[in-house]
């Protein structure tokens, strides 16, 4: 049984939320995830919000059967209270502002996972969810992307160091692994953003939130392999795995926060896709350039 829990906000929803369907269909029946759900919230948020038992958060769940649930005006510590979950994951907004200095994470996430560690009568383990560099809802250029990333996977070798987590969810490497390939940087409608002078969609619906589609399944692919990195599940693996997310496929799921119309959840990408995670595993903190994919030497 798979059984973690994630505070964050909706950025953490979208790489989350075609998670427990892709475990299911790799033959992992018995799932449950549950997203604490606060929007724009920050590390310092989810300190404060413990200390004050403010009932902020939607908590949607995932339960071992066919669709997402959700309710609102709940405090962290009813979560916690729920479940025994194996795995805390915690998370940053994914606005550059907000999560691009070490001084936004620490000493806040160190602060929180001692208050979860004191509050609950179970052992966890910690994860941190390390987003992607976002453009941003103007136009950004693919130096300040880059330089956005570098500091996000330095924070998040730090924490590896330096806390007691112990697993970083790479999906930040794992989108800039897929935007070495100008098809795959092109993918989502931010192209139609009238700021966006490049016409690139960046995998993005906004320039922050990951497009429904391929892009929010790269992230949960990364999300798969950490999980079964996590839990020593080795007889397991997402190559060739099947899930194709479209409109129809997600009907009656009540999957969390959709952002756009489900795109480009073709055979080829979904390969190219699974691929970028791999690599992002492989090498958590740099960037892989996957063209040898599309050009084979």
């Amino acid at each position: 049984e798979i059984s973690m829990l994630v505070i964050g906000n909706s950025a953490a929803q979208d790489a989350i939320a075609y998670v427990p369907f892709i475990l299911q269909n790799m033959g992992i029946k018995h799932v449950r995830i549950g997203i604490l759900m606060q929007s724009d919230s920050s590390l310092q948020m989810h300190v404060d919000n413990f200390q004050n038992e403010t009932a902020a958060y939607r908590f949607y769940l995932f339960n071992s059967g066919d669709s997402w649930s959700n309710v609102d005006g709940k405090t962290i510590q009813w979560g916690l209270d729920s479940y025994q979950w194996d795995i805390v994951l915690l998370h940053q907004g994914a606005n550059s502002d907000n999560s691009g200095y070490l001084t936004t994470i620490q000493p806040y996430l160190n602060q929180i996972a001692n208050l979860i560690s004191s509050y609950v009568d179970y052992n966890v383990k910690f994860a941190f969810y390390q987003n992607q560099a976002t453009p941003g809802t103007t136009y950004k250029t693919d130096e300040v992307i880059t330089q956005h990333y570098e500091t996000s996977a330095e924070i998040c070798s730090t924490i590896m160091d330096e806390t007691i987590f112990e697993a970083i969810v790479p999906v930040g490497t794992a989108i800039q692994n897929a935007r070495t390939i100008a098809a795959m940087k092109a993918i989502g409608d931010y192209s139609a953003s009238p700021n966006n002078l490049s016409g690139l969609g960046y995998l993005t619906y906004d320039g922050i939130h990951l497009q429904e589609g391929l892009p929010c399944q790269l992230a949960a692919y990364t999300f798969v392999l950490s999980l079964l990195d996590i839990y020593g599940m080795k007889e397991f693996s997402i190559n060739g795995e099947t899930t194709r997310v479209t409109a129809e496929w997600s009907q009656g799921k009540n999957i969390p926060s959709p952002h756009g119309s489900p795109i480009a959840s073709t055979d080829e990408n979904c390969l190219i896709a699974q691929k970028c995670a791999i690599m992002a595993m492989r090498n958590p903190f740099e960037v892989t350039d996957m063209n040898y994919i599309i050009n084979p030497t």
